[in-house]
């Protein structure tokens, strides 16, 4: 699919990744707080092995470690949920400053 859109879209399609390390991606998903008005359930804790069965089916099944190597931008996410929202503020900045 990124591709198809990078063929598609060329130059005007800019990818953003969001990461943070395996080991504290799976520490916050094993904390989630189930919201009982979640009725996808797209919140839900996972215990670590089910966190990476998904990270591998995520990477085989839907191609998603390309984009994410191939991304314009990568945001650490390892620290607070502000320092996350001043990281995509200074790149939305830029995308649109360019």
């Amino acid at each position: 699919m990124y591709k198809v859109l990078k063929g598609e879209f060329k130059d005007r399609m800019v990818v953003v990744a969001v990461y943070a390390p395996p080991k504290l991606r799976y520490a916050r998903i094993s904390k989630r707080k189930v919201d009982r008005n979640d009725d996808s359930l797209r919140n839900r804790t996972f215990t670590k092995q089910e966190a990476e069965s998904r990270d591998y089916a995520e990477i085989e099944n839907i191609e998603k470690g390309g984009p994410i190597a191939m991304a314009d931008y990568t945001l650490v996410n390892t620290q607070d949920v502000n320092y996350l929202n001043n990281q995509l503020r200074q790149v939305s900045n830029e995308i649109e400053n360019n």
